[in-house]
């Protein structure tokens, strides 16, 4: 499993763009199985200021550092996927359809460009290092993964200590709700994954069924 979360410069994908790339696989202290990187979009594209004051990712800090344009990001991306995922990684994500469908449409954009040049770019697929992705917003929603109304749940393994229902699914606010306390550098591509990864490890201990829950709802990617 591999931890995924994007930054981006809004919600359109047509006019909008990557602005950091984060993966790490799952549960790993490894340093080398984490993946961080800022991207450059187009010059014609701006970091909007809602944006930046959300993820304290500015124009000043993609253009004046060393931040790679996105077919480098995309490639060292890969290159990561294929390593450490043995080109068979699926990608965890809360809200996983935005994450996914966002990355295709910037990786179909490069392709389209490299193909006038007589190029070619890996889709996000089995030739990219990955085969499926996960939803953790889909994965929290399930009623296994919390205590009923009356402190129980169904279907739940002999001896767990699941909580109750959060009232909201916004990453950070099930953070607080199961850890009590509030998750680190929030909106920070990283930081959204290393959150993500102590929130499913608590919940795991806790006996939360998630790899049950995790086969039952990956969404293959195309296999070309």
């Amino acid at each position: 499993l591999l931890l995924f979360d994007l930054e981006t410069t809004g919600l359109v994908p047509a006019r909008c763009h990557v602005i950091q790339l984060a993966a790490k696989i799952y549960g790993s202290p490894d340093p080398a199985d984490a993946f961080s990187t800022l991207v450059r979009p187009p010059p014609d594209s701006r970091v909007p200021r809602g944006v930046a004051a959300l993820t304290g990712i500015d124009d000043d800090m993609l253009r004046r550092g060393e931040a790679p344009d996105f077919a480098e990001a995309y490639a060292e991306f890969c290159d990561f996927c294929r390593r450490r995922g043995g080109r068979g990684a699926v990608l965890l994500a809360h809200n996983a359809r935005f994450d996914v469908s966002f990355l295709q449409h910037e990786v179909e954009r490069l392709a389209t460009a490299r193909a006038e040049e007589g190029g070619e770019v890996p889709r996000l697929g089995p030739d990219a290092g990955v085969v499926g992705s996960v939803c953790t917003l889909k994965l929290l929603r399930s009623e296994r993964m919390w205590a009923g109304e009356d402190g129980r749940g169904e279907e739940k393994e002999e001896g767990a200590r699941l909580r109750p229902r959060p009232k909201s699914y916004k990453l950070g606010e099930i953070y607080t709700h199961v850890l009590g306390k509030e998750m680190e550098n929030a909106h920070d591509a990283m930081g959204d994954v290393l959150g993500l990864e102590e929130l499913l490890q608590v919940m795991a201990e806790d006996g939360a069924p998630l790899q049950d829950l995790l086969e039952k709802i990956l969404v293959p990617l195309p296999q070309d």
